[in-house]
């Protein structure tokens, strides 16, 4: 899925706002199933890319997945044959996907499995490695705005996870947890890395959050998420608008679709987003940056 979402990322197309993507694999029968939803035109033109997107299978990129592995299951991973790994991986890369609806029946009492080459070990004696990642609405813009505390947390919880999921990928760490703070103020993600590999620096993750927060905003991904805001009901395709009790959990504002069409305008966003900071604490460290 990384180098998928990198490719999709590099269209100026984001996960949760024009798409979302997931890959399972199945136990029984080893079946592996990408779920590929697309919420625009220039996502659904995609599809037929994704379909005959090309893996690039490298010793990096082995070992950087494998940390990933290994920091969510929260496990060591063990590799009993690297090689076999590599090669097991390129001729996967051969087969075809195939859409579901054209399987018929595939019964997977038959099937055989050899012996993996990858493990999850017994070890769980080290607790992960965090690098929490934040973005903080000024107090005082907040105060005097109050529906700019609904927009900060309905936006930075998309861009935290845009971003987040990108550098979970870079650095081998895995996307762990998405929280709000101080009444609304503050949204965090918690990146976790295994016990044997250290974190890049808190400054790195500052810059990166930055650089994709202005990336979002050169594609107009802030611009289309404005319109959808402002034309969204919890009437119809409501699985699609915001979720109104979190905002008001998190932030005391019960906000409504009449709120979002008069204050989720481009302007409103780009205001409450110059009054944001972003702070990363990482290895005992905290650096701060502004987003503009």
């Amino acid at each position: 899925m990384t180098q998928v979402n990198e490719m999709l990322y590099a269209k100026g197309l984001f996960k949760w706002l024009d798409f979302s993507i997931s890959g399972t694999t199945y136990e029984r029968g080893g079946f592996i199933v990408i779920d590929y939803r697309a919420y625009g035109d220039a996502a659904v033109k995609m599809i037929d890319e994704i379909k005959e997107f090309k893996v690039q299978i490298s010793r990096q990129s082995i070992e950087t997945a494998l940390q990933q592995v290994g920091a969510e299951e929260e496990y060591e991973v063990y590799v009993s044959d690297f090689k076999r790994l590599d090669k097991e991986l390129r001729q996967l890369e051969l087969v075809q996907w195939e859409n579901i609806d054209g399987f018929k029946l595939i019964d997977t009492k038959g099937m055989r499995r050899r012996a993996h080459p990858v493990y999850l070990t017994h070890d769980k004696s080290s607790r992960p490695k965090i690098v929490k990642i934040s973005l903080e609405l000024d107090k005082k813009f907040a105060s005097e705005n109050r529906v700019a505390v609904a927009i900060f947390s309905t936006i930075a919880r998309f861009i935290l996870f845009s971003s987040s999921y990108r550098m979970a990928a870079r650095t081998g760490s895995y996307n762990a947890d998405m929280y709000s703070e101080n009444e609304g103020y503050k949204m965090s993600v918690e990146l976790h890395f295994v016990k044997n590999v250290s974190p890049p620096s808190a400054e790195y993750f500052a810059e990166e959050l930055v650089a994709s927060y202005q990336y979002i905003k050169e594609k107009e991904g802030l611009g289309r998420l404005s319109k959808d805001l402002a034309s969204m009901s919890y009437f119809e395709n409501a699985h699609q608008a915001p979720d109104f009790e979190r905002t008001l959990n998190e932030t005391g504002v019960l906000i409504g679709s009449e709120a979002w069409r008069s204050y989720a305008n481009i302007d409103s966003i780009l205001k409450t987003f110059e009054n944001t900071e972003v702070s990363v604490r990482a290895s005992r460290k905290t650096a701060r940056a502004r987003l503009i």
